[in-house]
């Protein structure tokens, strides 16, 4: 399923409004649903009763709210379950999801395939509000996940340079953002 875009196209469904978004979108704009909550929690609720699995494109935090609400309310009403739910995606997420998306036993397929030249555009969007911006938010969600397979292992930041490295099962990959 996909509940919404990307921040790259300014539709992905965000909490707060897009900082500088290019073209012509009203003050205050933050993306969009591409999905209405009812419908979202319907198809949750049929994958859940007929052990189908919920793989779901969100990448705002007002999508993963969404993605959180469905697994919930399905989960509540059939059981927890071998289930399996899969974000994809998650480009920007709260604390609070982190902790909610480990509870409901969502497998995180996150963006780090895709951190350049994507990030550099995310940071502008994001920057200063986010602390040190969507990499470091990314760096500390996989840090908070390891019994997924992902590990952090490092971070450093060094004047205008972000280095990432990110253990992904045996293997590990470097990042470096300038």
């Amino acid at each position: 399923m996909v509940i919404n875009g990307s921040p790259q196209g300014f539709t992905a469904w965000r909490d707060q409004p897009y900082y500088a978004p290019a073209g012509d979108y009203p003050k205050g704009y933050s993306g969009y649903a591409s999905i209405t909550l009812e419908l979202f929690i319907e198809l949750v609720d049929w994958s859940y009763a007929n052990n189908f699995p919920v793989i779901t494109h969100a990448n705002g935090e007002k999508a993963s709210d969404l993605l959180i609400e469905g697994l919930a309310a399905a989960e509540a009403k059939h059981g927890k379950g071998d289930r399996r739910p899969v974000l994809i995606h998650g480009q920007f997420e709260r604390f609070d999801q982190i902790a909610k998306f480990n509870a409901l036993g969502v497998i995180p397929s996150l963006f780090p395939m895709h951190i350049r030249p994507p990030a550099q555009f995310l940071a502008g969007q994001a920057g200063d509000r986010l602390g040190h911006g969507p990499l470091l938010l990314l760096a500390v969600r996989l840090s908070v996940i390891p019994h997924r397979g992902l590990k952090l292992l490092r971070i450093a930041k060094r004047a205008a340079v972000l280095c990432l490295r990110i253990e992904i099962g045996n293997g590990a990959s470097s990042v470096t953002m300038k």
